[in-house]
This record gives structure tokens, C-alpha cells and sequence, in this order.
């Protein structure tokens, strides 16, 4: 009896401890700033005519009386891996890069998000004729603000706003979307600036091609509009460099900068190049490897020349064919398919899905082919035809390049992956999650 009198007292206790202790939840305070008494709050464009483009950077003076300021919305984001330690800040007057020694800046600083930036004690200076601001680094270029400084420079008010941005901007942004780019004049007076232009297309030698390479810090793809064209520079580590090169008409929104007599175009995600016209590739057929691709499945391998081979693998939650190249192996293997068919064969192209880190210029080692003449169960080189050269390697499992199949014909066809090492000793491992067939 004591014992349940000394439970329900128990009881009691802590339902009042619980009922009486209510947790307030944490208050959020929005952003708010307010200009310092005597500052000067001056436009973009006034900050950038302080310096002549091709000079060293220009120190901005403080005044007597107060500090000088801009204010602007952030029209740029590193959340794609694209941009690098910068920020694009945008008013009705035109766009400037500053530079700042910091990453994930997205997170801070996400597009929309309205910004003060005491510019007093920075320099303006140019890179290629772009405009930026920051410190002085080595006498005659613009450096990164440092990262501690950054709290006493750049300063939020409200919070991200797309829509206030877009009527901020004024002029061209009316409809609620970037100001559209269809000339070189317009190029010229939007340097810096959040734009889109539309009707763009590539060049037909780049199609299937992937926006950027692992092994150039930047690539450079010609994008063609009206009667110009333009620069789409991305970088080796934008997350979406494995976007393929597609050979119909697309529309872009980004970041305009230039070099020298160079523009140059930045996307700031994937989702900043939208493809018309049913931009998303069909997928015909797909292959994803598991236990019984060798067997159900009617995968197979022939290696006339080595002492290793292909391999399925289930390891860490990923399952993949995969081929090891040791240092001191001459290898020929080949992961050959089933027999495909198809009743349409207009316009297909293979992908892989797959991770490979290259060891310099070796790109002849790993290749694909087709055969309408393998039996299935013989093996004869002569029945193998290349496709086009495998370019995107990426470090982490993504698409390779697109590669045509249109040398198939009608016929049905087999593929092969061939890993084939015959010169300089280099260890390197090629994991295939999947093959798709696309249209």
C-alpha cells in the first residue's frame, strides 16, 4: 500500500513540474539595419566609377562625417559549387562582385536576401575589366574580405525577398524574373547583373558533351543566341557540371561578368539552364547492376589479356561492376550485354552512371563499344566498334558524357565497357552503377 501511495505522489509531482515548466520557443529577430547618423548611402554605380578599368584598385576614402555604404540584393549563390568565395550584389544601377574569404555563403546570404556593405576602407578594383570590391591584395589586385571582418562590412536587412528584389531592381524585372538578354549591347549594360536569355543553343560539336571536365578548373561552352554569343563558364566543382550538352534550343539565368573583350556566363545551380521542347532525356532502356546481372541478367566478360576482370560488388549501400587496374597489369577486359532491341532506333545515345579517378591524360584506357555481330558467346574483337571518347570522369558516381549510337542502324546490338591498359603502370578503379539507352 505504501509503495502505491509513494507512486501516485510521484506521479503527481512531475505532472505539475511538466504543467508548470512550459519551454518558450527561441524568438527569432529579423534582420533590421539602419544607416549610422552622417553615413552616405551611395549607389553601385557611383562605388564603381571611383575606379578606371585597367588601374589598380582604388582605396574608398570615410569621409569627415560618416562611412560610405551601398545596398543592394544578392543575385548570386554558391550552393551549386559555381561561384567561389563571392557575392553579387545587385541595386537599381547596375551589379558589383565582392569578394570575401568564405564559403557556403548561400546559407548566410541566399538569393534575395537585401544587404548594406560598408564600402569605406575597401578597395574598388577590376579583374578583366569585371568590377569587384574588397582589400588590396599584392598592390594591384582586389583580395577576399576576411571572414572575421565580414559582421562589420556586410550587413542584412529583412529577410530574403524574390519578389521585393525584383521590383527593387527597377527597369527590365518588371515581370518578376531576370532582365532578358538578346544583344551585345545588352550584354555590355548588364555586366554584374542578374539576367536570363533565351532561345540559347550550342554548338552541334558539343552535344553530349558534359557542361564541364574533373580535370580543367573551368569550362567554356559557346552558347549561341540571336546574333552573338557568349561564354557558359562552369567550374570542374559546380555540382551540376555532368549536365549534358543538349542539341535543342534552352534558356539561361545566371550571372553576366566578362574578360577583357570576353563575356562570360555563370549559372548558379542546375536548375539555372532549362532545355524546351522536352529538355529531359527519355530514358529507352536502363541497366542497373546487381547479383544477377551475370546470370538472369546475361552480362558476361571476356578478358583475353589479363589476370584481372570484372567484377560485381556490393559494398557501403552502393552495387556496381567494378575494375581494378593494378600497376603492374597489361589488361584487356571487356563487360559485354544482352542483345538490345529495339523497334525505334532514331536518335539513341548510352550514359553511364558511373565514378572513375583518372590518373592524368588516359582517357584511350577506358572505353565503349558496339557490336550488331557478336554471337553472344564468342569472342572477336573485330565484331567491336567505337563509340565516341569517353570525357566525363567524374570522382563521384554521376553521368558520363552522351554517347551516340547512331552507327547501330536497325539492328540489334550489344555494348561493351572495355577497360584496356597497355603502357605506363597507374592503379585506377572503375565502379558502373547503371547503362541507360536514351533518346
Amino acid at each position: 500500500m505504501k509503495k502505491i501511495v509513494c507512486l501516485m505522489f510521484t506521479i503527481t509531482v512531475v505532472s505539475l513540474f511538466l504543467s508548470c515548466n512550459k519551454w518558450d520557443e527561441p524568438e527569432y529577430n529579423m534582420p533590421v539595419f539602419e544607416l549610422p547618423e552622417g553615413s552616405y548611402l551611395r549607389t553601385i554605380s557611383y562605388i564603381k566609377e571611383l575606379h578606371t578599368l585597367g588601374t589598380i584598385p582604388a582605396l574608398i576614402q570615410t569621409p569627415p562625417r560618416g562611412d560610405i555604404y551601398i545596398s543592394g540584393y544578392v543575385v548570386s549563390s554558391d550552393e551549386g559549387g559555381n561561384f567561389f568565395k563571392s557575392l553579387v550584389v545587385q541595386d537599381a544601377t547596375g551589379g558589383i562582385e565582392i569578394r570575401v574569404d568564405k564559403t557556403g555563403l548561400y546559407n548566410e546570404y541566399p538569393v534575395g536576401q537585401k544587404v548594406f556593405v560598408k564600402c569605406s576602407g575597401l578597395y574598388i578594383g577590376d579583374y578583366g575589366k569585371y568590377p569587384q570590391l574588397g582589400v588590396l591584395y599584392n598592390v594591384t589586385q582586389v583580395g577576399r574580405i576576411n571572414t572575421l571582418l565580414l559582421s562589420n562590412q556586410i550587413f542584412k536587412d529583412s529577410l530574403p525577398d524574390i519578389k521585393r528584389m525584383y521590383q527593387y531592381l527597377g527597369a527590365g524585372y518588371e515581370k518578376g524574373q531576370p532582365v532578358k538578354i538578346t544583344s551585345d549591347a545588352d550584354m555590355a549594360a548588364h555586366i554584374g547583373q542578374l539576367v536570363m536569355i533565351p532561345d540559347c543553343h550550342f554548338d552541334a560539336a558539343v552535344a553530349g558533351e558534359p557542361l564541364a571536365y574533373n580535370d580543367i578548373d573551368f569550362t567554356n561552352r559557346t552558347v549561341y543566341f540571336g546574333n552573338t554569343s557568349i561564354f557558359l563558364r562552369t567550374s570542374s566543382y559546380a555540382k551540376f557540371k555532368n549536365i549534358i550538352c543538349q542539341d535543342k534550343p534552352f534558356t539561361l539565368y545566371g550571372v553576366i561578368s566578362v574578360y577583357n573583350s570576353d563575356y562570360q556566363f555563370t549559372l548558379r545551380t542546375g536548375a539555372d539552364i532549362d532545355f524546351q521542347n522536352g529538355g529531359a532525356m527519355q530514358t529507352v532502356q536502363e541497366f542497373i547492376f546487381d547479383a544477377s546481372s551475370f546470370n538472369v541478367g546475361n552480362w558476361r566478360v571476356s578478358h583475353p589479356e589479363s589476370s584481372s576482370k570484372w567484377m560485381y560488388v556490393d559494398f557501403d549501400n552502393n552495387k556496381f561492376m567494378c575494375h581494378l587496374l593494378k600497376s603492374d597489369d597489361v589488361c584487356d577486359d571487356w563487360l559485354i550485354s544482352p542483345l538490345i532491341n529495339f523497334t525505334n532506333y532514331n536518335d539513341i545515345s548510352l550514359v553511364l552512371n558511373h565514378t572513375l579517378l583518372l590518373s592524368g591524360s588516359l582517357q584511350d584506357y577506358y572505353q565503349v563499344y558496339y557490336s550488331t555481330t557478336d554471337n553472344g558467346s564468342d569472342f572477336n574483337e573485330a565484331d567491336w566498334h567505337p563509340l565516341s571518347m569517353l570525357t566525363s570522369f567524374p570522382t563521384s558516381y554521376a553521368e558520363s558524357n552522351l554517347l551516340t549510337l547512331s552507327g547501330v542502324g536497325n539492328s540489334p546490338f550489344r555494348i561493351a565497357i572495355r577497360a584496356h591498359k597497355y603502357a605506363a603502370p597507374v592503379i585506377n578503379r572503375w565502379d558502373i552503377k547503371s547503362i541507360k539507352i536514351v533518346r
